[in-house]
């Protein structure tokens, strides 16, 4: 009798999605949900302060650059800049609701589309950049003046260019790594909702 009991309670707990009260979750399932939670948050700091040092470096050129902003071949990197720190600024609200609230877990579906977005679009501009980063010496070089730089700005913004060039290819690694955070976060997270 103990045991045909035993047997169907086990029974009925595997029909059961498992729960906190379940014996399915441990405490390495909520410390590594805890984890989870953590990186994510500080990954959604991270692109926030990524997402508004791109949108501030686009008003920067938006700024210096003026009538040539609309102009495709000049100001390619400030509208991809643009585009990017209003992802990533999306990215990261989303990304902070679902880790902080079990109200907002749904969010995950939008962040994991606007991390594959970011991590595509931020290795398509570091890429680009490199590749171009000659064209755009040469055009800061004879172009700088015309446009109301002086040699200093134009230093800052060969300077930047660079750095931000490798930033991007870093940035779609880091977007790499949190997809990976998201699929253990979603599976930790349905066992403790």
């Amino acid at each position: 009798s103990a045991l045909v009991s035993m047997y169907a309670t086990q029974i009925v707990s595997m029909d059961m999605a498992p729960t906190e009260s379940s014996t399915r979750v441990t405490n390495c399932d909520k410390c590594s949900f805890y984890f989870s939670s953590v990186q994510i948050q500080l990954f959604s700091l991270i692109d926030f302060c990524l997402g508004s040092a791109s949108l501030s470096f686009a008003f920067f050129l938006y700024k210096k650059l003026k009538e040539n902003f609309t102009n495709v071949h000049t100001a390619w990197l400030s509208w991809g800049c643009i585009i990017l720190g209003i992802f990533l600024l999306l990215n990261s609200g989303f990304c902070f609701a679902m880790a902080t609230s079990e109200s907002c877990r749904c969010g995950i579906y939008p962040a994991r589309l606007f991390t594959v977005i970011v991590a595509i679009s931020s290795a398509t501009i570091g890429i680009t950049s490199l590749a171009q980063q000659s064209v755009f010496d040469s055009y800061i070089d004879d172009q700088g003046g015309d446009i109301g730089l002086s040699a200093a700005n134009i230093n800052i913004i060969k300077d930047w260019y660079f750095i931000i060039a490798y930033a991007f290819i870093a940035l779609s690694a880091v977007q790499g790594y949190k997809l990976y955070l998201f699929s253990g976060f979603h599976r930790r997270a349905a066992l403790l909702d």
